[in-house]
């Protein structure tokens, strides 16, 4: 199993709040991302993690799997996806999901054909929120 590389790094915010992936989907979809990049949305996701209290790393090294998004305390990994075709998305979260500190998984996309993603990858459960149906 790999693990995330958190021994000089410390969760931003450090608070007790974890936030269920029903929490986070909720607050995600309730927020107006204005954003032209993956930077631009990564900050405006930020804004979302921050006011609600929620415990974050913001572009965590999992070991020999990337760098993830954002890892929230308690396991929750977010990735951010505006290009990129499912196959290499899947592959990306696939490694994601080896890592044993990463407990469940949500991409956030503006991307429609990333919506059609496995349920679970390694086990692990994959929430899509796409930020396209927001838009509609």
């Amino acid at each position: 199993m790999r693990t995330a590389n958190t021994q000089n790094k410390s969760f931003m915010h450090l608070k007790t709040t974890h936030m269920t992936v029903k929490d986070l989907v909720t607050a995600l979809r309730g927020y107006r991302f204005n954003f032209s990049n993956e930077a631009d949305l990564q900050d405006g996701i930020e804004e979302v993690l921050t006011a609600k209290g929620c415990s974050f790393e913001r572009e965590c090294a999992l070991e020999g799997a990337g760098v993830i998004d954002f890892l929230l305390a308690g396991g929750i990994g977010i990735e951010i996806k505006i290009k990129g075709s499912p196959v290499l998305v899947t592959r990306q979260l696939l490694r994601y999901a080896e890592c044993e500190d990463v407990k469940e998984l949500v991409l956030v996309t503006a991307r429609s054909r990333l919506g059609d993603l496995p349920d679970t990858l390694r086990g692990k459960r994959v929430t899509v929120v796409s930020l396209w149906e927001q838009a509609l």
